[in-house]
């Protein structure tokens, strides 16, 4: 058995051979308490709804953008045959 392959860490050390700790990098090592620590389900679910608040704000966005290009859109129509008509009926005064 070599010691530095990769096969060496899931066997129990031989005698003479040093064996290394791994250190954890936990929330609890960290000096987090119980009330601190989040596992990837919590944040996973907290970034969906946060997505969907974001889409939904979107939607609403979305649909002013539209009314008002809508309005806009209808102005410029208005004009357009108003002007048209002017053109086709000529000045009457």
């Amino acid at each position: 058995m070599r010691v530095g392959s990769a096969r060496c860490a899931d066997r129990t050390p031989q005698r003479g051979v040093p064996t290394m700790k791994v250190r954890s990098t936990s929330s609890r090592s960290a000096g987090f308490g119980k009330a601190w620590r989040v596992n990837l389900e919590t944040i996973s679910a907290i970034a969906q709804i946060v997505a969907a608040i974001g889409v939904v704000a979107s939607l609403f966005y979305l649909g002013a953008q539209i009314r008002q290009n809508t309005r806009s859109q209808r102005s410029v129509v208005v004009d357009s045959l108003t002007g048209s008509l002017i053109a086709v009926l000529g000045p009457q005064a």
